[in-house]
């Protein structure tokens, strides 16, 4: 009989116990008759997923800021609009909503893959913010 932490396994009885997902009640997961029965590690490393939750976390607020900067920036050119004051130039009016929807979508790809396709979508949504702000605030 081998241990690890929290599984069980039999080998003499091809059973697995303490390890029944979903049953509720503790029964016992049979193997197929003369298959090995092999142990599986637990998943361990929580750090791991908390960085990525955080990290996605992070990243979706910038995502969602631009957003809410792009839908600001029209609703200013529709006041600007009705006033007959000077508003916002087309060029911000069109690159405010644009930079915001390729920020979203790079945010969808990084909040379904894990890994490294993940953190480089992270950093995509950054870089995006970035020039968004350089080209359109600070330049």
């Amino acid at each position: 009989m081998a241990e690890t932490t929290g599984t069980r396994i039999d080998a003499g009885t091809n059973s697995v116990t303490g390890s029944s997902i979903g049953t509720g009640n503790g029964a016992e997961n049979r193997t197929s008759a003369g298959a090995e029965a092999v142990a599986v590690p637990e998943v361990g490393g929580r750090g791991a997923k908390e960085r990525g939750r955080w990290w996605r976390g992070f990243t979706g607020s910038v995502a969602a800021g631009l957003a809410v900067l792009a839908v600001g920036v029209l609703g200013v050119a529709g006041v600007c609009l009705l006033t007959n004051a000077p508003g916002p130039g087309l060029f911000l009016l069109v690159g405010h909503p644009v930079a915001a929807v390729v920020a979203l979508l790079v945010q969808r790809v990084a909040d379904r893959r894990n890994g490294a396709v993940a953190g480089v979508a992270g950093v995509g949504v950054l870089v995006i913010a970035f020039v968004a702000l350089t080209l359109f605030w600070w330049a």
